[in-house]
């Protein structure tokens, strides 16, 4: 495995160091307000945040649920659903690119980082699907 790390670092330095085309970005959306709790009533943010963690990491499997089934949608090699936080526009689109392996019960679905140009993953992509045939 220790050949795997060193290439994948390797490659991650050289993509970092080419630069990349202007990435769509949209109005931040982090702090308490994302969360989709109400403020904290006495102002004390940090306190507030701090409980909402600890209940959190209380029970993960209920503060990451989502209520909802997610709307997967395919063309092609292309897999598209909504993002389960809700988001709106460009950045509520979850993309993902499926390499289809030899064998038909399995797939290697890639999820490029936030705004990655398809083309970033590609190779990676088709070598595990080669791995998994």
């Amino acid at each position: 495995m220790l050949g795997w790390r060193k290439f994948l670092q390797a490659r991650e330095q050289t993509l970092a160091a080419e630069g990349a085309p202007a990435k769509l970005a949209g109005t931040a959306t982090v702090g308490l307000d994302h969360l989709g709790v109400p403020p904290a009533a006495d102002g004390d943010d940090l306190a507030h945040l701090t409980t909402i963690v600890t209940r959190a990491l209380a029970d993960p499997a209920t503060f990451f649920a989502n209520p909802q089934q997610p709307v997967f949608r395919r063309q092609g090699s292309i897999l598209t659903f909504d993002s389960p936080d809700g988001s709106e526009g460009e950045n509520g689109i979850a993309r993902a690119i499926i390499y289809q392996a030899r064998r038909r019960e399995r797939a290697i679905v890639l999820l490029p980082y936030w705004n990655a140009p398809r083309a970033a993953v590609a190779s990676f992509g088709t070598l595990l699907a080669r791995c998994a045939g």
